[in-house]
């Protein structure tokens, strides 16, 4: 279970792992999937939103590295090729 608090302390509880918005890719990318929950997000929108100023390779490689992260962490992504 993902759990977001917003009101007082802005928080994403991942079942006991907090994740704030010191960690602030990682929170933004939790955070606009946790919006966007039962959409299908291309992985262009999350890229264009977390690193507008990255290279296309760069950027891909820092996306996958945030959902692995977000997985370590017990969040539940599903993906696709898209």
């Amino acid at each position: 279970m993902i759990r977001l608090r917003s009101l007082g302390e802005c928080v994403i509880d991942l079942g006991g792992v907090r994740v704030g918005p010191e960690s602030e890719v990682l929170f933004a990318l939790l955070l606009y999937l946790i919006v966007e929950r039962g959409h299908r997000v291309p992985r262009a929108r999350l890229i264009e939103l977390c690193w507008p100023g990255e290279s296309d390779e760069r950027a891909r490689h820092n996306l996958r590295q945030g959902l692995y992260k977000a997985k370590q962490l017990g969040a539940m992504i599903g993906q696709d090729a898209g």
